[in-house]
C-alpha cells in the first residue's frame, strides 16, 4: 500500500476540460441537486461554467453564458444561486442550474472576490475603500 501525504488526492483523479489556453480564475461547489454536487467555474475567457462532478469529461459543462468582460475573477455559490464578477465591475447573480441572469449589480470598479449566502452578497472591489 502506497503511503500518502495528509490532504493528498488519491486516484481516480478528475479534471476540468477547459478551453485550450483558458485560465481558471475561481471555482465554487454547489449542491443545488440533492443527489449531485456541482462545480461552478469562472475563467479568463469571460465564461461561467457549471459542471456536474459525476460527469467531468470533455464537453461536460452544463451551461456557459458569455459575460461582457473578457476576465471573470470570482464566483460564489449559495443554495440555487451563483454570483460572478470580474473586470467590468458588475456582479451578475444567476439561477442554478439554468444560469439564467437574475440580477446585475454595478460596482465602483473591478470585483476581485465575492461571498454569497441566503441573505447577503459581499463584494471585494478595486475601489480602495
Amino acid at each position: 500500500k502506497k503511503a500518502t501525504m495528509p490532504g493528498q488526492l488519491l486516484p481516480p483523479y478528475r479534471t476540468l476540460d477547459m478551453a485550450a489556453g483558458t485560465v481558471l480564475r475561481a471555482i465554487a461547489c454547489s449542491s443545488y441537486l440533492q443527489q449531485d454536487c456541482s462545480l461552478v467555474t469562472a475563467s479568463n475567457d469571460g465564461v461561467l461554467r457549471l459542471w456536474n462532478t459525476s460527469q467531468l469529461v470533455r464537453g461536460a459543462a452544463l451551461a456557459s453564458p458569455q459575460f461582457e468582460t473578457p476576465f471573470l475573477y470570482t464566483v460564489a455559490v449559495a443554495a440555487n444561486r451563483a454570483a460572478a464578477a470580474g473586470d467590468e465591475g458588475v456582479v451578475t447573480v444567476l439561477q442554478l442550474p439554468s444560469l439564467a441572469v437574475l440580477q446585475r449589480i454595478p460596482m465602483p470598479g473591478p470585483v476581485w472576490s465575492l461571498a454569497l449566502s441566503s441573505t447577503f452578497l459581499v463584494c471585494g472591489c478595486e475601489d480602495q475603500l
